[in-house]
């Protein structure tokens, strides 16, 4: 099996949730290219795509029931490493190796430097599994277009079901940080969009324009009688000096 295919076997085993982002445009960089929500690409602003594999914190926590394990990693997007350098994020992948008597019992977290906060896995009910987790990954893509550089934090918490053997505590053995974006940001709010030049309009009123009896207090055509009118214009006279309008009947 692939390690494609084995990652997302093992997602499907642990009944893995993954978390999505909607961006604030239909704009999504994908493979460092700017591309349009109805599928279109934009090649003009493609830049390199880059793939970070930070170090791998090997401090060996012990995950103890109702209550959390916490590790921060200082990521630096490897900045020393032209051709890997992550500086703004497209999706992170974390690395996990973890050993439990019950693996359904844990749920997972992610906290991205700028304070963004992913569940990578959530408390399953039917997870019995003793295996825990061995070098399994986890992806989210809500830091997306956030910087890679800075403290990350993950939290493993442990709710212990009714059927737990509670003298083998579980263990945080290791975890990393494969970072995936670019150096230039994927978006930028204020250029999104090309300028508009905003029109001012004003509507000019046509004389011919019907008025209503209350609302019009100037004069009357010369075409028009003493009776009054409701406008302007010679088709706004109550009564006419010269012509009359014959109906069907022959009535006036």
């Amino acid at each position: 099996m692939s390690k494609g295919a084995q990652v997302a076997h093992n997602h499907s085993k642990a009944d893995q949730l993954l978390a999505f982002r909607s961006e604030p445009s239909l704009w999504i960089w994908t493979d460092g290219c700017r591309s349009h929500g109805d599928g279109g690409r934009e090649v003009d602003h493609c830049s390199p795509a880059a793939r970070c594999v930070e170090s791998t914190d090997r401090q060996i926590k012990t995950i103890r029931p109702n209550s959390a394990v916490r590790s921060i990693y200082k990521a630096s997007g490897c900045s020393d490493n032209p051709n890997h350098h992550v500086n703004y994020l497209e999706h992170v992948v974390v690395r996990i190796t973890i050993t439990h008597p019950r693996r359904g019992d844990l749920a997972i977290y992610l906290t991205s430097p700028s304070g963004t906060r992913s569940q990578l896995l959530a408390n399953r009910l039917f997870d019995h599994s003793m295996e825990g987790f061995k070098n399994w990954e986890f992806m989210t893509i809500h830091c997306w277009g956030e910087r890679a550089a800075g403290d990350w934090i993950l939290e493993v918490y442990d709710t212990p079901s009714q059927l737990r053997n509670f003298k083998t505590p579980g263990k945080l053995k290791e975890w990393s940080l494969v970072l995936y974006g670019t150096s230039v940001q994927p978006y930028s709010p204020t250029n999104e969009f090309p300028k508009v030049e905003r029109v001012r309009y004003s509507r000019v009123e046509d004389p011919t324009d019907d008025y209503g009896t209350e609302d019009y207090a100037g004069p009357c055509d010369p075409e028009c009688s003493e009776v009054g009118c409701d406008g302007p214009g010679p088709d706004h006279c109550n009564d006419c000096l010269h012509y009359y309008y014959k109906l069907k009947n022959n009535t006036r």
